[in-house]
C-alpha cells in the first residue's frame, strides 16, 4: 500500500490498542508517521501481548517512527479517552504537524473520542480502515458467534447503557452545502464556474439572498461587481476557509477537494 505525505509536515497517528495490530500498524505505514501514540490497557494480559504484538510490527516497518507507550489508561471510559486524545493533540499541535486519529481500532468509546476530537480540534483528522481480511472464516461463524444453535455475537452479555457527555456540534450552513453541491455539478457538466455564472445558478436555486443597495441609476452598471464580489465573500472564502475547495496552479479555477467531496456525501441531503 502507498503512503501519503503532505510536504514535509510531521505525521502523528493516534491509536488505542486491544485485539488488532493490522488495523493499527497498516494506517501509521500508509501516512508515514513520525510518530506513533499506542493507548492501550497497560496490564499483563493478553491485552499486553497485543500491544506487544504491534510494536514489533511497528519496528518491523522500513521507516522511523517513535512510539509513545500510553499505558494504563482506561480504554473503556469515553470521558478519559476523550481527555486523553485532547491532551496528546495540545501537546503535538504545530504548523508543521499533521495528527490523525484511527477511528477504527480499539474500544467504541475510542472511536467515539476520537471522532469527537476531530470535529473539535481543527486540522485533527480521524480516519477510519476496513477489514481486507478476517480471522474468523465464514465456515467458522456459527462456532464462534453461535451458543446453542442461536446467534449471539462476539459480546455475550453487557453492563448498564452508559450516556455520553454532550457535546454540541452545528451542522454545517445549508446553503453553503447546496451551493458547494451546485459547483460540484457545474465542475462535472463542464459549466462555467466564474462569479456571474454561479450566482445566476444560486438565484435559480434560491440560494441568494443579497439586496443591492445600489442606487437605481448606477444598479445596471454595478450590479454584476457587487453580487460577484458578494458570491466571493460569502461563498468562495468560506468554502476555501473550510478546506471544501481549493484553486488548481494550473487551470486556476476551482475544484473540490476529498474533505469538500466528504462533506456533499455526508450533508448534502436533498
Amino acid at each position: 500500500m502507498s503512503c501519503r505525505r503532505s510536504g514535509k509536515k510531521r505525521i502523528i497517528v493516534i491509536s488505542c490498542v486491544t485485539f488488532e495490530t493490522a488495523k493499527i500498524v497498516t494506517p501509521i505505514e500508509y501516512y508515514n508517521a513520525d510518530k506513533a501514540y499506542l493507548v492501550h490497557y497497560g496490564t499483563d494480559n493478553v491485552y499486553r501481548e497485543f500491544y506487544d504484538r504491534v510494536v514489533d510490527m511497528i519496528c518491523d516497518l522500513d521507516q522511523n517512527v517513535e512510539i509513545i507507550d500510553c499505558d494504563g489508561k482506561k480504554v473503556f471510559d469515553f470521558s478519559d479517552m476523550l481527555r486523553e486524545i485532547l491532551t496528546i493533540i495540545e501537546k503535538e499541535t504545530g504548523v508543521d504537524t499533521e495528527i490523525f486519529i484511527n477511528a477504527s481500532a480499539g474500544t467504541s468509546e475510542f472511536s467515539a473520542a476520537a471522532v469527537v476530537a476531530s470535529m473539535m480540534k481543527r486540522g485533527v483528522i480521524a480516519f477510519t480502515v476496513s477489514a481486507d481480511e478476517f480471522m474468523v472464516r465464514g465456515d467458522r461463524l456459527r462456532e464462534v458467534f453461535f451458543e446453542n444453535n442461536l446467534p449471539v455475537g462476539m459480546t455475550k452479555s453487557v453492563k448498564e447503557p452508559t450516556m455520553l457527555p454532550q457535546y454540541k456540534i452545528e451542522m454545517p450552513p445549508k446553503p453553503l452545502i447546496s451551493g458547494l453541491n451546485i459547483l460540484s455539478e457545474r465542475i462535472r457538466e463542464k459549466k462555467s464556474i466564474k462569479a456571474n455564472d454561479m450566482v445566476k445558478a444560486l438565484k435559480e436555486n434560491g440560494l441568494w439572498y443579497h439586496e443591492l443597495t445600489i442606487p437605481s441609476e448606477n444598479r445596471r452598471q454595478d450590479s454584476s461587481r457587487t453580487e460577484a464580489v458578494y458570491y466571493n465573500r460569502n461563498f468562495v472564502k468560506k468554502w476555501m476557509d473550510k478546506g471544501w475547495i481549493m484553486k488548481n496552479d494550473l487551470t486556476r479555477k476551482h475544484e473540490l477537494t476529498e474533505s469538500g467531496r466528504l462533506i456533499l456525501r455526508t450533508f448534502h441531503l436533498e
